[in-house]
């Protein structure tokens, strides 16, 4: 199966169960991973700018996610390509800050991005930058401790980030490799720092304000959000 047939399978399969289970709202950010190089990430963003065409699959990829071993390839590689998804409406979500590489984050963070995946190594003047800028943090509990990128829960970078009101969001990553969902993740959260049940509403709003859904579908989900917390 070629890339191509790949996508338009993952989104016709989304559009078939959209009309299943209307009341649940999917969005697709198709990957540009960095360890592929430059020309697979090329590959795919012409597949995807293509799938644009097609009115229904437009409503549903809304972004890109720049991802992959951040070891391997240079983010600045990957600028024009990633400006050209920009300048084509889709916005980036970008893992940035997974290693300690302080040029490489703060070369992240001018480009600019409109989520930050983990950001575990983000300090002193980037984190600054990243806080001015109020990009939100895709924070991935079970995933840190498990890559050995943060050594326990208690020590996880969400805490701070939340404690200063910054935009934070709490992710999955790979529930097919961490076995981990949603709610086994905000029940860790909360069991770990003491949230209250007005500190996970927080965290719910913070997820539907940093998602890359239409303002209408915002005010859906967070018109559901709040009547679920009554």
């Amino acid at each position: 199966m070629s890339k191509s047939q790949y996508l338009e399978t993952i989104l016709s399969g989304i559009i078939k169960a959209s009309k299943l289970y209307p009341t649940i709202l999917v969005k697709l950010l198709p990957s540009i991973d960095r360890s592929h190089g430059l020309k697979a990430g090329e590959e795919t963003i012409s597949i995807v700018l293509e799938s644009l065409k097609n009115e229904e699959f437009k409503n549903i990829i809304k972004g890109i996610d720049f991802s992959g071993n951040p070891e391997k390839g240079k983010f600045y590689e990957f600028k024009d390509l990633l400006n050209k998804c920009r300048n084509s409406g889709l916005q980036l979500a970008v893992h940035c800050g997974e290693i300690r590489n302080p040029c490489e984050i703060r070369d992240m963070l001018e480009f600019g991005m409109d989520r930050c995946g983990h950001g575990t190594f983000i300090n002193d003047h980037n984190l600054e930058n990243l806080m001015k800028k109020n990009i939100p943090i895709e924070c991935c509990l079970s995933s840190n401790v498990a890559c050995g990128t943060v050594k326990d829960f208690n020590e996880h970078h969400f805490h701070q980030f939340f404690t200063r009101k910054h935009p934070v969001v709490i992710c999955t990553d790979d529930f097919g490799i961490f076995s981990s969902n949603l709610s086994s993740e905000l029940i860790i959260a909360a069991n770990t720092f003491s949230l209250t049940k007005t500190d996970i509403l927080t965290l719910c709003l913070n997820a539907i304000n940093a998602s890359f859904a239409s303002l209408d579908e915002k005010k859906c989900l967070r018109k559901k959000i709040n009547y679920y917390f009554k």
